[in-house]
């Protein structure tokens, strides 16, 4: 029969899956009449808290998203927070890469920053508030003396596994944010 992302779904059960992913990225009221017309458009924000949505309809375990408000309406902006504070709710694992401080503060439980690709901070959003400040006070630190924070963390791809497993070993078992 039918199949979305490996899960066998009749027709009833994949309209029910899309409905339900739809409303959890709060697209559903906004795009229910336009479905039977598939050549209704929809704004920047709206595609990008349907990608979001597709993305997570097979139930993963571990996503990465990539500046996923960028460009929305305030509005947006929530609904896809919430979105993303439900997907951790329900032991998801969300690598973020963002750079809104505010978004960064807000949704994650353990942040790796980083500049030019090397790292200039680790840590819980509150540790590195309390070291710096704000999290804008510790970008703009190391803007004024890059020397004073730059330090080598391997290639891309190890500070990404170091994240990952940060972030696993954070959220995992997290109830609340």
């Amino acid at each position: 029969g039918p199949r979305i992302h490996g899960l066998a779904a009749t027709k009833t059960d994949m309209d029910a899956i899309v409905e339900k992913s739809l409303r959890r990225a709060g697209l559903w009221d906004e795009v229910k009449d336009r479905l039977a017309d598939p050549g209704t458009a929809l704004s920047g924000g709206q595609q990008q808290r349907l990608g979001l949505a597709m993305a997570v309809i097979g139930r993963p375990e571990l996503v990465f998203v990539d500046e996923p408000t960028a460009g929305m309406d305030p509005h947006a902006r929530r609904a896809t927070w919430e979105l993303l504070r439900d997907l951790r709710r329900d032991g998801v694992t969300v690598v973020l890469t963002t750079h809104h401080m505010d978004e960064a503060e807000r949704l994650c439980s353990r942040l790796l920053v980083l500049d030019h690709g090397r790292k200039i901070a680790e840590g819980r959003p509150r540790e590195l508030i309390a070291q710096h400040g704000s999290l804008d006070a510790l970008l703009a630190a190391a803007e004024r003396d890059p020397s004073a924070f730059l330090r080598p963390s391997g290639d891309m791809a190890a500070a990404a596994r170091s994240a990952a497993r940060a972030t696993s070993r954070v959220w995992s078992g997290s109830s609340s944010m």
